[in-house]
């Protein structure tokens, strides 16, 4: 990475909420690191957030009223005049210029349409967490075009981030992210106090899980969905296979006996179990050759669509494959 010309290929975009007492310490690192602009939007503070912000080289932006973090966010990147943006939260601790070098490279190099600068928190050395936790950094570096591609709908309070994360992922180049083990940022709960703290936290989940799901319920690409879908039925297959295979196991081992073993120790509890006598008494109609015939039939019947729904998993898994390399090849 050329970091002198590739830092003037980028615009910084720090949305700020009454963050007066904290805003400066950021500006200080981002204006020294040689972006081709810093943005300062300032989402309706009523604090002196103006004052301090100009003290640094930036251009300060103030919104007529406070329309919460993705509108903010929104603002800044219809002022930006570059293709890659990066955003800070203003009250970020910690913030270097080799954190950022490590943020915006692989934007810039076109590797990934985004990378998210994770803060550090202890549950973050479970490295299996990361699975179920979604990416919530207030650092991250972005094209402009993906942001062009998320809906409005997306742009609004805490949505912009579950949001950006989704379109970026498969609509986009796909995104990274690394833990910086020294950046860190006031709680809400200290910043607002226990009780408004505690209910902006509780409406900044709702809002991630909100468009998280309403993301991949409804705006999966077709062959996503179509993936689900199979998986979905090949769990059926698999469960209804075991199924068949119990009631050829029955038979072989005779339908009354079968049941008397299952149940043993139900009858050694209750004796007059009313379900299993129920059982007992209907299992009796049911003919050896009969169960055969219906534990095969379900036996090879739920094979057969198992092995043609994996034949449709493996097109689709070679579709977005061959569809990847084309984008790369487009790319390079």
């Amino acid at each position: 990475m050329d970091y002198k010309e590739d830092r003037k290929k980028v615009t910084a975009i720090v949305p700020a909420y009454n963050e007066g007492e904290r805003i400066g310490a950021v500006l200080a690192v981002l204006t020294s690191y040689g972006f081709r602009e810093v943005l300062v939007i300032d989402d309706g503070s009523t604090d002196d957030t103006a004052t301090v912000s100009s003290r640094y080289d930036v251009r300060y932006l103030k919104m007529s009223e406070n329309g919460g973090k993705g509108r903010a966010m929104d603002f800044g990147v219809k002022s930006a005049n570059t293709d890659i943006l990066f955003f800070c939260d203003a009250d970020l601790r910690n913030m270097t210029h080799e954190v950022i070098d490590e943020i915006i490279a692989p934007v810039v190099d076109g590797k990934f349409d985004m990378f998210v600068g994770m803060n550090s928190r202890g549950i973050y050395a479970l490295t299996w967490v990361m699975i179920l936790v979604p990416l919530l950094g207030g650092q991250r570096a972005i094209t402009k075009d993906l942001w062009e591609k998320l809906p409005e709908w997306y742009k609004n309070k805490f949505r912009i981030e579950a949001g950006l994360n989704f379109y970026s992922k498969y609509y986009g180049r796909g995104l990274h992210y690394k833990i910086f083990p020294n950046l860190s940022q006031v709680i809400k709960e200290k910043k607002y106090g226990f009780i408004d703290g505690t209910k902006k936290r509780f409406s900044m989940v709702f809002d991630v899980l909100h468009a998280a799901i309403r993301a991949e319920v409804v705006e999966a690409p077709r062959d996503v969905s179509r993936k689900r879908t199979l998986y979905a039925a090949l769990a059926g297959n698999i469960s209804s296979t075991v199924l068949g295979f119990i009631v050829l196991y029955a038979a072989y081992k005779g339908p009354l006996r079968f049941i008397l073993d299952t149940f043993s120790k139900e009858l050694i509890e209750d004796p007059n179990a009313f379900f299993i006598h129920f059982l007992i008494r209907n299992v009796t109609r049911i003919s050896v050759s009969t169960l055969i015939l219906v534990g095969a039939v379900t036996v090879v019947l739920n094979l057969l669509t198992t092995l043609v729904r994996l034949e449709k998993l493996r097109e689709l898994s070679h579709v977005k494959v061959v569809a990847r390399r084309r984008n790369h090849l487009r790319i390079d």
